[in-house]
């Protein structure tokens, strides 16, 4: 019984890490992808409507960095510079060093989806289901 059980906990433990793993990845992804210059003239207006959506998400985040108020920021990247433009021409800033802001930030908030997701997935399994009479 402890051997099945031992085994159970480590399937559970090793998909935990790879979801993880996963979203790192895409994070990271995204936050480079949004430091780059936008390929065509008007993309970066679709771009950033989803910068600021959430809580603490990536507008927020980067003006605490570059040390502006996301309206300021926003102002910005209205005018067509991007995130990497802004953060090289801010005194003491570099595009890197945004990057490495935003991954932590991330890396935090992904921190705290991991510290429930046993519990999502526990209850995912543990819930009764019917089968549909048909």
């Amino acid at each position: 019984m402890t051997r099945v059980h031992n085994m159970g906990m480590k399937s559970r433990r090793l998909w935990m890490s790879v979801a993880v793993i996963a979203v790192v990845a895409g994070i990271t992804a995204a936050a480079v992808m949004a430091a780059q210059p936008a390929s065509h003239p008007h993309a970066h207006h679709y771009h950033r409507k989803g910068l600021h959506k959430r809580k603490g998400g990536l507008l927020t985040t980067a003006a605490g960095y570059l040390g502006s108020s996301p309206a300021q920021l926003r102002g910005e990247l209205s005018s067509g510079k991007s995130l990497a433009e802004i953060a090289n021409a801010t005194s003491g800033k570099s595009s890197q060093g945004l990057i490495e802001a935003l991954e932590a930030a991330d890396r935090r908030r992904l921190a705290s989806v991991a510290a429930r997701l046993q519990t999502r997935i526990t209850a995912r399994v543990d819930r009764s289901h019917h089968a549909a009479k048909g």
